[in-house]
């Protein structure tokens, strides 16, 4: 299987900083997920730690913050206009990529509908999830792009893109990708409870039971 995507990209960090940069990527998560704008302030403070993990995850392309220090996008997720989306019973949420978009339901084991759009012929793909299992969408195929990012939304995230064939994902990646794997939509689902794992643990300690929580109302 395809070795699941380090979004947190805390390996060298000491054990402080490593820990909060997986707080700031969860919390953040978390915020993004049930509507709310925050600051990377208001949800975690502003301690030594916490500042050094924050600007590790800006110069890697993990987090987006804007001019006024609220958080715009992290592990996955977006208030941004985007290309690719989840729709759920209670909204719709902005992701970074087709990856995100699929994997993010899959993980939190909801009723969602992954939407995005083949980069080659513009065609929108829509995946439905039930209870974060995939229904069929006939010739769809991910591209996963394999590769060292130091950017993780301009180098990986640009090119993690779902197309409507195989012979549309040749296409683009003689002109535009460099090493990579052709992925099911299932394995996607696969990678995707792997990669957001602490999220839906996250979210499962939040919940009698361990039932996954359907995101609030929107404007909430």
């Amino acid at each position: 299987m395809t070795a699941a995507l380090d979004l947190f990209d805390d390996a060298e960090l000491d054990g402080a900083v490593a820990q909060a940069v997986r707080r700031i990527a969860v919390a953040g998560f978390k915020a993004l997920w049930s509507g709310r704008r925050v600051t990377l302030a208001e949800l975690l403070g502003d301690d030594a730690a916490v500042t050094e993990a924050a600007d590790h995850l800006l110069a890697r392309g993990r987090i987006e913050v804007s001019d006024d220090g609220h958080v715009v996008a992290v592990h996955g997720l977006a208030r941004r206009a985007t290309r690719h989306r989840i729709e759920h019973a209670a909204g719709v949420v902005n992701t970074w990529c087709a990856l995100d978009a699929i994997g993010i339901p899959a993980a939190l084991a909801i009723d969602a509908r992954a939407v995005t759009q083949c980069p080659t012929c513009g065609a929108g793909l829509k995946v439905t999830l039930s209870r974060g299992q995939p229904e069929p969408l006939p010739g769809a195929v991910l591209w996963y792009p394999e590769l060292r990012c130091a950017h993780l939304v301009d180098d990986f995230c640009a090119e993690a893109n779902l197309f409507c064939s195989p012979d549309h994902l040749e296409r683009w990646v003689g002109d535009n990708a460099g090493a990579g794997t052709v992925m099911t939509i299932k394995q996607v689902t696969e990678l995707g409870r792997q990669v957001w794992a602490e999220v839906s643990d996250e979210f499962g300690a939040d919940t009698d039971g361990g039932q996954k929580p359907q995101p609030p109302s929107p404007g909430t």
